[in-house]
């Protein structure tokens, strides 16, 4: 069908269409234990699907595996040895952060980052506002 063919139904379905699409539920998700590093077998949607999209996220390195666009993950092995101080580091991996879970439409905003740093460990406390609450996010990170 041509666009100039198109009368005034075949324009009232296109507008359906679309408006369903963007009111569709979020695909549910295989949960996995990350104990064990095996699916579960069971579904997750909504915000534990989130944290889950999470936790991968900031545990994968960007640019280290093929099977990932080069826009996700994280960035951490770019502070290794540099010897930042806990105050240097603050804004670093709020941005980091910030950067890497952006990738993900279901997140809003992130916040409230606690950053602590003992020794070459630096633990992140934040918290992720998404379309389906918010929730509070640890990370542990090794520089």
């Amino acid at each position: 069908m041509y666009p100039f063919d198109m009368d005034e139904e075949d324009e009232k379905d296109i507008a359906q269409a679309t408006e369903s699409e963007d009111e569709k539920e979020p695909a549910p998700e295989y949960e996995i234990d990350f104990d064990t590093m095996t699916l579960t077998g069971r579904m997750i949607t909504g915000i534990e699907a989130v944290k889950q999209w999470i936790k991968i996220c900031l545990g994968i390195p960007r640019y280290e595996h093929t099977q990932y666009s080069w826009s996700y993950g994280q960035d951490f092995t770019d502070l290794f040895g540099k010897g930042y101080t806990e105050k240097e580091l603050k804004p670093i991996l709020e941005r980091m952060i910030k950067e890497a879970l952006s990738m993900n439409d279901d997140i809003v905003s992130c916040e409230d980052f606690n950053i602590t740093k003992e020794g070459s460990l630096v633990l992140i406390n934040f918290r992720v506002h998404t379309i389906y609450g918010g929730t509070d996010i640890t990370k542990e990170v090794e520089i």
